[in-house]
């Protein structure tokens, strides 16, 4: 069978699915309710993308999901459908990146952090925490922590005003007083991600690296998710 006769398979022939996989379009939006098969459907739009050649041989496909477990399904679901379509399957698999906010901002961390702060080399060795940790009492004071915790309210809250206006007082703190003590927030982790995502050369490598971004479940993207994408939008392929 062609490759396309066993996407058309897999998808029963559901013509909007099938639509949307074999699309040329660089931006889409996929909207519809819970069990109608999105997320199916961007594991075939993946495949599709990587066994008909469209990914160049230098370049790779990010796949972000809200969550580890969503990330893993996704994984999983290419490893069980690309040996259908593909020999050499591991070599395909190895050109797409699956991961959730967090980790995504992580290897960003792991590979340029040290340019934010020297002791992002030992990132490895930090505790993560959330704002209202007692384990940070000791590096900040009442008031540090009343501003860490206005900006973690903000993207609770999706008030992109307030997240903003607070994010330059959380980097300072964060910067002197967490990091220097190998201790990052979760915000943290996405907030400096964004600082280095916020010089040309890194942004412009990560825009030129990956040919395709599809995001799942992007209504679950918290304002600094959302932040962390619109910096790696380039001119490659987007799908939410």
């Amino acid at each position: 069978m062609q490759i396309e006769d066993i996407i058309e398979a897999k998808h029963a022939g559901d013509v909007e699915q099938l639509r949307f996989v074999f699309s040329d379009d660089k931006k889409i939006i996929v909207t519809a309710p819970a069990g109608c098969g999105k997320t199916t459907a961007m594991v075939s739009k993946i495949a599709w993308e990587l066994s008909s050649g469209h990914i160049l041989s230098n370049k790779k496909v990010l796949a972000m999901t809200f969550s580890v477990n969503a990330a893993m399904k996704i994984k999983d679901a290419l490893k069980t459908l690309l040996p259908n379509l593909v020999e050499n399957v591991q070599q395909y698999i190895s050109k797409v990146d699956v991961a959730n906010y967090h980790n995504f901002a992580m290897r960003i961390l792991f590979k340029h952090g040290y340019s934010l702060n020297p002791e992002f080399v030992h990132l490895s060795e930090f505790k993560i925490v959330d704002e209202s940790s007692h384990y940070i009492d000791s590096f900040i004071t009442s008031a540090d922590s009343d501003k860490l915790k206005k900006v973690d309210e903000a993207v609770k809250i999706s008030d992109k005003e307030r997240l903003i206006a607070g994010l330059d007082d959380y980097w300072e703190i964060l910067n002197k007083k967490l990091i220097s003590n190998h201790t990052i927030t979760y915000n943290g982790i996405l907030i400096s991600a964004i600082k280095l995502l916020r010089k040309n050369q890194i942004s412009s490598f990560y825009k030129k690296y990956y040919q395709m971004i599809i995001i799942d479940e992007f209504q679950d993207t918290n304002l600094l998710g959302y932040l962390l994408i619109k910096k790696l939008i380039g001119d490659n392929v987007v799908i939410f």
